[in-house]
């Protein structure tokens, strides 16, 4: 199963609200392979997704520095991490 249309545009409203400088970006989604072992998976055997987005972020200087969000997210479409590059 993979994530709906109006799933990944929920997850990237919520990347958008926290890194504005992202605003428009479409993300590159990724299913995740969530192995049987994996004791803190947070997410059922459904699968996990990963949507990654990049842009480019303003330094106090005025330089442009590249930012990557990644987000996991499971098959409902709830964000379960989000991190970024700096």
């Amino acid at each position: 199963m993979a994530l709906k249309k109006t799933q990944v545009d929920t997850i990237a409203q919520t990347v958008y609200r926290r890194y504005p400088e992202l605003g428009g970006v479409t993300p590159q989604v990724r299913n995740q392979v969530v192995g049987a072992a994996s004791a803190n998976a947070k997410s059922p055997a459904g699968g996990q997704y990963l949507l990654t987005f990049s842009g480019k972020a303003m330094t106090a200087s005025g330089k442009a520095m590249p930012r990557v969000v990644r987000v996991t997210a499971d098959a409902n479409g709830r964000v379960l991490k989000i991190s970024t590059s700096h």
